[in-house]
């Protein structure tokens, strides 16, 4: 069983990954186990060393083996008859369970299951034990029993072997060697004639009285086969058999002289029904138990041997282990109603006054913990009405500003959108005025050039007027001439007549020229006045073109700046807007936020009411004592 349980643990650390069990716990308990075993085989040391591997095996199993496990484990403990291995495998079985169930209500069914089974195994080992019914006796026991049975003319003077016989209390039957009784002491008689009924139930023709004669078989059902074993046995062979609901023991001991002749056996009788009635009554009792039936008893024999005191042990121990179930179940009973002032009053010992007492703190923290969770729930309800009133109105003042934020939202947009026109109107200004300065540059050239034209004919003007003078001079002299030449064609006389003519001719021609010169000189002179006055005034559309383009670009630069300001604005008031849209969208998911608190809020007010509610349905002791300790135990809950 020990290989088994390891193969599960085993599997049960590969599939759920946790080695701590099977390699800190089972693996070494089971190679001391194995050790002692070889070292001091059938000593209580290795059945204590085995003891702790099985339960070992066990803690490291799967859980779902606990209960079947634990059972299986107290029984195979059982037969080395032996109450050592028995106690130290509760102890830890009971640990396991500990450590298994951390909640004391939880655990405590199995743990009295297992004290109950654990008990009555060990009442049973004891006595077992005690019984005679011990195991197989050892070569030196079998060699003595099977020496030849000593005469009576050997034996001691005044001592007759059949007296001897007779006078035992253990029945004792010999047969021969072709297995016919040949003597049967009055033990085996009585324990024959106690169950003579169950044994004419299956063979009608049985009579304890005559036995000596009758074949050693006449108790089987199937001869060929016991007499097959017989014939073959060479030591020392226990058994069992029924025949109804008669229980025997038999130790058959074949009697083999010293050269090694059979001459017949010898058969020890133990009728064991009581024990096997007694065997199945505990094993009801025990499935009983493991089923949570703790009603069932033994039946009191009113014998005061060993089955009587065991009946009595084992009813004992049922009746202290019921009643401390039933305190128990009636505390756990009333704590699931709501009644946490009940206590258990009644005294036990040992283990079961120690589950009182913590039965008993149990409820005491539990009704400190359920009087916290009160105060606690009033609180919380109170808190969250607080909580939810202002929650509310913070709802409302959030929504109102992101109401606000919506409408100073749209401002900006439609601000913005002003603004981006009048970016856009001040750039195509700022364009405009950079054409005008352009234009009003190549209009500054173009003046310059008349300036200069002016000069130039200012200056051709006075050229021309010099030039006028001069041919004015040229026709003054020539009119000198001309007179010069009449009066010399005059001193000529006739001869001189046509030159007189020619002479006035030219004379006229020369005052004509004159007086054409002198109207020219006039023109002209009046044509540099006026172009003078022109260079003037073209001087003066310089100096005002060159102040327009000074003030056009100084106006280009203003259109500029402004057009670069209301870019800059415009960018700014866009950052702004979109500032503002996420300001509202923030309010909006700050909205929302608020509302999901509102609602969150809402809720934990139903949840407090509701944990109100569920914590009176807990009734309290009424005793001022136990009030006034309840706020003690809230402060060493983890609370």
């Amino acid at each position: 069983m020990l290989a088994l349980l390891g193969v599960a643990a085993l599997a049960h650390a590969l599939d759920s990954g946790g080695w701590i069990l099977f390699v800190a716990v089972y693996l070494p308990t089971t190679a001391f186990a194995v050790l002692q075993a070889r070292r001091a085989p059938g000593t209580r040391r290795s059945r204590l060393a085995i003891a702790a591997a099985l339960v070992a095996a066990l803690a490291a199993a799967p859980p779902a083996l606990g209960p079947a496990g634990s059972v299986a484990v107290v029984a195979l403990l059982l037969c080395y008859r032996d109450w050592a291995p028995l106690a130290l495998a509760a102890t830890g079985l009971l640990l396991w369970l500990t450590a298994l169930q951390p909640m004391l209500a939880a655990a405590l069914p199995r743990m009295a299951a297992v004290s109950v089974v654990t008990g009555i195994a060990c009442v049973f080992a004891v006595r077992l034990r005690g019984s005679g019914t011990e195991p197989r006796p050892h070569a030196d026991q079998e060699a003595a029993a099977a020496a030849p049975l000593p005469a009576a003319t050997s034996a001691a003077p005044g001592f007759h072997v059949e007296a001897a016989l007779c006078a035992l209390r253990t029945g004792m039957m010999i047969a021969d060697r072709e297995h016919h009784i040949v003597y049967a002491n009055q033990a085996v008689i009585a324990i024959l004639r106690n169950q003579r009924a169950e044994l004419l139930k299956a063979f009608p023709d049985f009579d304890p009285e005559r036995l000596i004669g009758a074949s050693i078989h006449c108790f089987h059902r199937d001869p060929a086969r016991i007499r097959a074993l017989l014939d073959t046995l060479d030591g020392a062979h226990s058994g069992r058999i029924q025949i109804g609901e008669a229980h025997f023991s038999l130790n058959v001991t074949p009697m083999v002289d010293a050269d090694g002749q059979r001459h017949g056996f010898v058969v020890e009788w133990h009728d064991r029904t009581a024990e096997a009635r007694m065997e199945h009554d505990i094993a009801t009792i025990i499935d009983g138990a493991a089923q949570g039936r703790l009603d069932q008893r033994l039946q009191a024999s009113g014998e005061a041997g060993l089955m009587g005191r065991l009946s009595r042990g084992v009813n004992r121990l049922l009746d202290a282990t019921a009643e401390s179930a039933d305190e128990m179940r009636q505390l756990l009973s009333a704590l699931s109603r709501g009644d946490l002032g009940r206590r258990i009053t009644r005294d036990f010992d040992g283990v079961f006054g120690q589950m009182k007492t913590d039965a008993n703190a149990t409820a005491e923290q539990l009704a400190g913990i359920v009087a916290g969770i009160q105060q606690s729930a009033d609180r919380i309800a109170a808190a969250a009405g607080s909580i939810t009133g202002g929650n509310d109105e913070l709802s409302a003042r959030t929504g109102r500003q992101a109401a606000t934020l919506r409408e100073a939202a749209a401002s900006m947009d439609r601000l913005t959108a002003t603004i981006g026109d009048n970016a856009g109107a001040a750039h195509h200004a700022s364009q405009l005025a950079e054409g005008a300065a352009a234009v009003a540059r190549q209009g500054g050239q173009v003046v310059d050039e008349v300036v200069l034209t002016m000069r130039a004919i200012e200056t051709a003007s006075r050229r021309i007027g010099e030039i006028i003078g001069v041919i004015d001079g040229i026709a003054f002299q020539t009119n000198i001439l001309a007179l010069n030449a009449a009066v010399e064609a005059a001193r000529a006389g006739d001869s001189g007549r046509g030159f007189a003519v020619v002479a006035a001719e030219v004379r006229t021609l020369a005052q004509r020229s004159a007086v054409a010169a002198h109207e020219i000189k006039d023109l002209i002179g009046n044509s540099v006045e006026k172009v003078a006055d022109g260079s003037t005034q073209v001087e003066k559309a310089r100096r005002t073109m060159v102040d327009i383009v000074a003030s056009v670009q100084q106006v280009t630069a203003l259109t500029a700046e402004i057009a670069s300001a209301s870019r800059e604005q415009s960018a700014g008031i866009a950052q702004l807007n979109q500032t503002i849209a996420q300001m509202d969208r923030s309010t909006q998911q700050n909205a929302l936020l608020v509302q999901e608190t509102g609602r969150a809020t809402h809720d934990m007010e139903h949840e407090a009411a509701r944990l109100a509610q569920a914590a009176a349905r807990f009734r309290l002791a009424p005793a001022a004592g136990k009030t006034t300790a309840l706020p003690r135990a809230v402060s060493t809950v983890a609370w």
